[in-house]
């Protein structure tokens, strides 16, 4: 025996109704590759997706995809449908049905008897619940014609390059003019007149 409180009335239970007919933004939760329980040569692509906002925000939906199949019929319809939700995830083509994990779509959602089915896939512009990746900053830099800078080649000659980083356009250079001769500069007695006479 052991002892725990347990209060039923607490718990709230699982609602496995369907949802009304109508279009639900949705969240690519999961896939995996199933077996038919009626022909062990079938099988078929399960993708669960999440209602990520409204009133059954996170009540979750099921879609199979028959892409293996014994009737040439049912892999065709799968692949278009298929093909439907790849394009609406933005990933036409893909390797590994994880590319698709995570996007977000728009789904027509229909009553089947004591279930739900998804009658079509489109393309949403909303990113609920969807974390977006921080863009790097953007640094315009003035043509490379624009923005010249030398070094001195090989051949000990000044040589033209590119450098778009800090480098100062050629029209605004200025040529190098030496300083005024000073007269402390020839009198080691001559004191500069900012150091303090000893």
């Amino acid at each position: 025996m052991v002892e725990f409180v347990f209060n039923g009335n607490e718990v709230k239970e699982a609602d496995f109704s369907p949802i009304p007919d109508g279009w639900y933004t949705l969240q690519v939760k999961d896939s995996e590759m199933c077996f038919s329980n009626l022909n062990s040569n079938n099988q078929y692509l399960k993708f669960t997706f999440t209602v990520v906002e409204g009133e059954y925000a996170n009540r979750q939906l099921i879609f199979n995809f028959n892409v293996i199949n014994t009737n040439d019929k049912a892999v065709t319809i799968a692949k278009r449908q298929l093909l439907q939700l790849s394009k609406a995830c933005g990933q036409i083509s893909f390797t590994n049905t994880q590319a698709l994990h995570g996007k977000i779509i728009s789904a027509q959602v229909k009553v089947d008897g004591e279930y739900n089915k998804i009658s079509k896939f489109n393309a949403s512009d909303k990113v609920v619940g969807q974390s977006i990746p921080a863009q790097k900053p953007v640094i315009a830099f003035p043509p490379a014609d624009d923005c010249v800078a030398t070094v001195e080649s090989n051949t000990g000659l000044p040589e033209k390059i590119d450098d778009p980083f800090g480098a100062v356009p050629q029209s605004d250079t200025k040529p190098f003019v030496e300083a005024e001769k000073q007269p402390w500069d020839d009198d080691e007695e001559s004191v500069p007149p900012w150091k303090p006479k000893t």
